[in-house]
Formats: structure tokens, sequence, C-alpha cells
């Protein structure tokens, strides 16, 4: 057992004096693939790290996340100090001065997570004989109440009217996402065939997510596809919805074809996409963000979210409709 994490070898020993062998034949063998890396930096470790996590197939904006706070919050203080020197206690000191520079104590949690998954890599890679991370010890952080609550049946018809007085595309939006379930990204990434108004079916394929490098495709947070049945008046909806898309696309120049985005009026389906004779750009979660922020205030409820109007939406289903 070494400090903070417990490590087995294939190697058996019926004695506390082989065993004592066995562990001294792996301390040395960590020791000499250390000493490799002797002059390697936190730093740079920490950039081979996010190299594996890519090819593991993390996604972008998780890896973002990661090299945002390496990039903050660990390189400017501890970066340059050699990993197989980086101890609990420059953990213990880096969480402190960040918390007395105004870091907030969950994003110093999300430091203290992003150092320990790292360094329990590098103690898989056999470079350093323990984690340091383990006994560090981050500020403790607990999540706030908030004041959101679930809207009552009432309040949800509210918002679904306010919504549709507002804006028909995000009530359509707002309405799919409460009765499919699905997530923000899983509607922005929603293809016209992906759905299937004959049978009154939709399929999750794909998601869109915003990254630093733009909008990204990648598969949905299970990895898996699912289809969801529709019932009428959503069906009823959804054929509205893409009678309206037809009018955008042909006051565009072009028809609407399968492969376009359900929320968005762009006839070819481009992720990218610049707004230009009149063309309303893509749905991102971005902009679904702002469109909730316009209507909420409009009803009176207070503060909400999107999922709770959609756990309001599932608790008084038979009422609404």
């Amino acid at each position: 057992m070494v400090r903070g994490r417990s490590f087995s070898s294939s190697v058996s020993a019926r004695t506390d004096a082989e065993a004592k062998t066995v562990y001294r034949r792996w301390r040395t063998d960590v020791d000499e693939k250390a000493s490799l890396h002797a002059s390697g930096t936190l730093s740079a470790f920490l950039g081979e790290w996010l190299d594996h996590k890519q090819t593991r197939g993390v996604q972008d904006t998780t890896l973002e996340g990661y090299e945002g706070h390496i990039r903050r919050h660990i390189d400017p203080w501890i970066g340059d100090l050699a990993l197989v020197q980086v101890s609990t206690k420059d953990f213990d000191d880096l969480y402190r001065r960040l918390r007395r520079r105004g870091v907030g104590s969950a994003t110093v949690k999300k430091v203290h997570q992003v150092l320990h998954g790292a360094l329990d890599q590098a103690l898989r890679w056999r470079l350093i004989p323990e984690n340091p991370a383990a006994l560090a010890e981050p500020p403790t952080y607990r999540t706030p109440d908030r004041a959101e609550r679930t809207p009552d049946a009432l309040e949800v018809v509210a918002l679904y009217l306010e919504a549709f007085r507002t804006s028909s595309e995000f009530a359509t939006y707002l309405w799919l996402n409460s009765v499919t379930g699905a997530r923000r990204g899983e509607l922005n990434g929603l293809r016209w065939d992906d759905v299937d108004l004959d049978a009154s079916t939709l399929t999750i394929r794909r998601g869109i997510v915003h990254t630093d490098a733009g909008l990204v495709l990648h598969s949905t947070k299970t990895h898996r596809q699912r289809t969801v049945d529709l019932d009428p008046a959503t069906v009823s909806l959804l054929r509205e919805h893409w009678q309206r898309a037809a009018e955008y696309s042909i006051a565009c120049g072009a028809p609407l074809r399968p492969g376009a985005y359900v929320f968005s009026a762009s006839p070819d389906g481009p992720l990218n996409v610049t707004a230009g004779s009149g063309c309303p750009t893509r749905r991102t979660s971005e902009s679904v963000c702002r469109s909730w922020r316009g209507v909420i205030p409009a009803t009176g409820i207070g503060a909400s979210t999107s999922l709770l109007v959609r756990d309001g939406w599932a608790c008084n289903r038979k009422r609404i409709q």
C-alpha cells in the first residue's frame, strides 16, 4: 500500500520477506521511470495527460474545462515544479492561494479534481510512487440552496403561452424539450431526417456543443441513439414548424433539405451558419438561454430553468393536455 492509493502486483509473496523484496523491485522500477522524467515539469505532464484524455474520447467541452483550469489556476503557480517533486503541501498551498485571490471554493474543488485525476494517471504510468493530491485538502464546498422551484400546471401553461407569443420557434423548442426529455445540445443537433412525422417518432442521434473552436458535433452523452414516440399535439406542432422552416428556406433562395437542422432555417444544414439575407442562424445552447431569460420575467413566476419546466410538465402532463 502506498500513501493515498493502493497498488496491486501480479507477483505473489508467501512471506513478509518475499513481500518486501517484491515491493523493493517495484519501487526500483518506479524510481527508474521517474528518473527519466526527473526534469519534466508538472505543466509538461498535464499537457501529456490532456492528450491522453483526448485519445480516450473525452468530449471537447470537458477537455476545454480541464485545459482552462490548468492554464488559469495551476500553471501560473506550480506548473514549473518537477512532477516527481510536487507534494501534498504544494497543492494545499495552491488552494489557499487561489482562495485568497478570490477564486470560488467550487472552482478550487474542480482544480483539485483535475490534479487528482491527472496524477492518478501518472501513478498508473508508474511515473510517481504515490499520488500527492490524494491527501490534499481542497476547501469544503456546499451546494447553495436555490430559489428555483418546479412550476405548477398553470405556471407551465403560462410559460408556454408567453414563449409562443415571443417566438414560435423557441416555443416549439421548449415544448419538444419537455415532451422528449432531450438535452439542449441534442435538440440543437436534431435534423429533419431524424424526424418521422408519419410514424410519430424522432430519433436522437447526436448533439451540438459550443467550444472555443466553434460549434462541434458529438455523440449523445450516453453514446447511444434513441427513438422517442410523439403524441398527436407534438406532431402537429412539428408540422407547423416544418412549414415555417420551409418558408424561411425559400426566402433564403433554396429548398429545405432533409439534412437541415430542425432549429435552423439554413436549407442545407451546415454547422457554421452565418446570418445573411435575413436568414436566421442556428440555435445554440447560448441562444436558448437568451430566449429563456426573455420569457421568464413576463410570466411573473420568478427564477426557473428549462429543466424545472420539463419536470413541471411531466408532473402535470394530464392537467395541461
